[in-house]
């Protein structure tokens, strides 16, 4: 069984596909950067143009009419991010921990999209996954010690 799209919908999810493929790949890509510049100059100022994101504080309004996998994944997604982001706003650890914390976090933020990318062209081509797809991607959720049970 698919999904049945209204072009609305149809165009959120590709708004949120490239919102979110952007905004990882400026974190992922961007790192050394910002870690050293963060390092070196204790500076913050920098950050806003890592982590911004167009649509990291959607309304349930906006996202009321995707599929509920989605909508769980979006929220994890978003969540790291802007908990990355708050934590390299506020700490005072040094260059060392504050890389190891980020290593951490980018790992479990790799899962998270790439699922959420599995679901959002899952979604765009119509259909729905396998339940042995999903059980595959709850488990990789799990084994990052992720709440799985949104789906």
């Amino acid at each position: 069984m698919g999904y049945n799209l209204d072009e609305k919908t149809r165009r959120l999810l590709i708004l949120i596909k490239l919102d979110s493929n952007a905004l990882y790949k400026r974190i992922i890509k961007r790192r050394k950067e910002y870690l050293h510049s963060f390092s070196l100059h204790r500076t913050r100022e920098h950050f806003p143009d890592i982590f911004d994101s167009k649509l990291s504080g959607a309304t349930p309004e906006l996202l009321v009419n995707l599929p509920e996998e989605i909508i769980y994944l979006y929220d994890q997604f978003y969540n790291l991010v802007d908990d990355m982001f708050w934590y390299l706003k506020h700490t005072q650890d040094m260059g060392a921990t504050v890389d190891d914390k980020i290593t951490q976090w980018i790992i479990r933020l790799q899962k998270v999209f790439d699922q959420l990318d599995i679901y959002l062209d899952a979604s765009l081509q119509g259909r729905k996954l396998a339940e042995e797809e999903i059980d595959l991607l709850k488990a990789e959720l799990g084994n990052q010690g992720e709440d799985i049970s949104g789906f």
